[in-house]
């Protein structure tokens, strides 16, 4: 088990509220305790797995689209991250210090 910061962006359009919704679904069935989701997208959780293998299974299977969605896993105690549609990842990996696994 390990502690996973999930940040999400879903582009706003007619199916938003579906793909929040399978989104905060799928958190809450990989999570092995408490979610922490006080802010707008930031999921705060322990689950089983890697910063990779956890964001293919919130990115693959949800409802995200690649279209427009992005998702960031990160894995403060290991130091690794993962992501889908990140614009800017070797600014990401500059401000975050960490090894990217995806």
């Amino acid at each position: 088990m390990a502690n996973f910061i999930v940040s999400f962006r879903i582009e706003e359009d007619s199916s938003y509220q579906e793909r929040y919704a399978s989104l905060k679904d799928k958190v809450k069935q990989i999570a092995t305790g408490y979610v922490w989701e006080e802010t707008t997208s930031v999921y705060i959780l322990q689950a089983n797995g890697t910063a990779t293998s956890v964001a293919s299974e919130l990115y693959y299977g949800t409802k995200l689209s690649g279209l427009g969605d992005m998702l960031l896993v990160v894995d403060p105690l290991r130091s690794q991250y993962a992501g889908y549609s990140l614009k800017y990842p070797a600014l990401l990996s500059a401000a975050i210090g960490m090894e990217q696994t995806a």
